[in-house]
């Protein structure tokens, strides 16, 4: 399944954190749960690590051993809500293609992503910090093998990285533009526009007919849009 092989990809690369006592992972929950909180209120820029530590009661050289920086938890949290996305993707759409389930996602993603001015504020820090192209490559170039299967095209391990900074680096200066034009008040339609844009670019890349990429975008558009959202939270 694609989702666990991610997963697994994540968890050993993404955060130095220890899960062996049930201790050290409520630590590490209680730690993003209350970097959450205080990113929607007050903004990325303005909040510190030390104040999210004496929110929960722990010293901040303890917070250091699961999120070494801001940085790591920020990633953090990208990282859990598209877990939970692409998780509802594969249970409910398993047989679908890699491409198909890979559109859906991000369409979810970016939809709560920029659901409103708060969440859009913390999307437009941390895309202009720049670490999100970082994860995200990391997270999307796992699917080279399912992406290879049935291509035109086969990617090494380097060209899919180099593909993958690429799009995703794409997707954020997209992103950052419009925020920037709607003064971080984007409707739906244009988003799924971004979205849209995207996955395009993508399903070219690996060689697959436009016609093609049309379709199985369009799929994912129109199930996308009879999808309630209100289960998906990005904060």
């Amino acid at each position: 399944m694609m989702i666990y092989y991610v997963r697994d990809f994540v968890c050993k690369n993404m955060c130095k954190v220890s899960r062996q006592y049930k201790k050290g992972i409520e630590t590490e929950q209680k730690i993003v749960s209350e970097a959450k909180k205080q990113f929607l209120k007050k903004g990325y820029k303005k909040v510190s690590v030390t104040s999210i530590c004496d929110n929960i009661g722990i010293m901040s050289g303890n917070a250091s051993y699961y999120f070494p920086h801001k940085w790591n938890i920020g990633l953090r949290m990208f990282q859990d809500f598209m877990y939970e996305v692409m998780d509802f993707v594969e249970a409910e759409y398993g047989p679908e293609s890699t491409f198909f389930k890979y559109s859906l996602a991000l369409f979810i993603c970016s939809d709560r992503e920029l659901a409103d001015a708060e969440r859009c504020r913390f999307v437009r820090e941390v895309f202009e910090k720049g670490f999100f192209i970082d994860f995200g490559t990391s997270f999307c170039e796992e699917f080279t093998p399912e992406y290879n299967k049935g291509t035109t095209k086969q990617f090494t391990e380097e060209q899919m990285r180099k593909t993958m900074v690429a799009t995703v680096s794409v997707y954020t200066m997209l992103v950052l533009d419009l925020l920037k034009q709607t003064d971080d008040n984007p409707s739906r339609d244009e988003v799924i526009n971004i979205s849209w844009i995207i996955c395009n670019i993508i399903g070219r890349i690996f060689g697959k007919d436009v016609e093609a990429v049309h379709d199985e975008v369009n799929k994912a558009t129109d199930i996308y849009k009879s999808i309630d959202m209100s289960q998906f939270r990005f904060i």
